[in-house]
């Protein structure tokens, strides 16, 4: 009788099989997203707070927030109360930019992920408004020196009616 051997397992050679893609989103880095903060603008023409929200992903370096005031029925812009830089220089926040001559500008700290930073201007209730319709305008990270998943949502506005 003959007897078949079974034959010998021969090893397979081993081959490196390569990784699964890695998706574009996990290898995006996490950005931070700087927006005016919309449930609380009525806040800042009532009473002068203002709110920058991080609705990104990562953590937003301090950067710069701008003010800007217009009276409604005034087309070349302006028209808004004077506010004095003895006014403007008791806010701890306030500096001087040249690149906004007309307008405050305010430093904003470092916002991590997901949170809100909001501050009262400290000079807002002094300022005398005379009767009008008021567009105050905020424009978080002014100078776009945060690299944000969208630049395009950093400015919001709100009506201040004063009768």
């Amino acid at each position: 009788m003959l007897a078949l051997a079974a034959p010998a397992l021969a090893q397979a050679p081993r081959m490196m099989v390569p990784a699964a893609p890695v998706p574009p989103s996990v290898l995006a880095i996490a950005k931070p997203d700087l927006i005016p903060t919309p449930g609380r603008l009525p806040q800042l023409a009532a009473n002068g707070w203002i709110s920058i929200t991080n609705q990104g992903k990562g953590n937003a370096a301090a950067s710069v927030a701008v003010i800007t005031c217009q009276k409604a029925g005034n087309p070349g812009g302006g028209g808004c109360p004077e506010v004095s830089n003895a006014q403007l220089t008791t806010d701890p926040l306030y500096y001087h930019d040249p690149a906004y001559p007309s307008n405050p500008a305010f430093h904003i700290p470092a916002i991590k992920a997901g949170t809100t930073f909001s501050h009262r201007l400290t000079f807002f209730k002094g300022i005398a408004w005379p009767p009008g319709t008021y567009l105050i305008t905020i424009t978080a990270d002014a100078k776009g020196a945060v690299s944000e998943t969208n630049e395009g949502n950093n400015v919001a506005a709100t009506t201040k009616l004063v009768k």
